[in-house]
């Protein structure tokens, strides 16, 4: 599951997408989690994600696979193959993919330091007198 460059191989990672799409049978739909939760994985070991515990990447990670699954039918199969006929370029749902990651990865983040916050007020909430009200 892997070539050179990356450790998912994109022609493999679109056939699988292809081959779902045709018949939406339920070993291309695992192939396809696999390549998902692979980009997820790989993604969120970036140095930017280092410092982060372990049960927050594994929720940045849960958040990006969910997200990808929601929307795999965003990525048209079709368009990229005329583009590797017209231009030769070749499909890449690999980075196509990582951009939910990132997005996944963001979101969970932006809502785990929204609660934080709210967190971090509750103490002075519970600690106000309640003769002084």
């Amino acid at each position: 599951m892997g070539d050179n460059n990356y450790y998912v191989d994109k022609l493999e990672f679109h056939n699988a997408l292809k081959e779902y799409n045709e018949t939406k049978s339920q070993k291309s739909y695992n192939k396809i989690g696999k390549f998902f939760l692979s980009v997820a994985e790989n993604y969120l070991n970036r140095p930017r994600y280092i410092n982060y515990s372990k049960d927050w990447k594994d929720d940045m990670i849960s958040e990006a696979v969910f997200d990808m699954c929601r929307y795999k039918h965003n990525y048209d199969v079709e368009k990229m193959e005329k583009r590797y006929e017209e231009y030769d370029i070749l499909p890449d749902p690999f980075s196509y993919f990582s951009q939910y990651a990132f997005s996944g990865a963001q979101g969970l983040l932006k809502s785990k330091y929204a609660d934080m916050e709210i967190l971090v007020k509750l103490p002075f909430i519970e600690n106000i007198d309640k003769k002084e009200m």
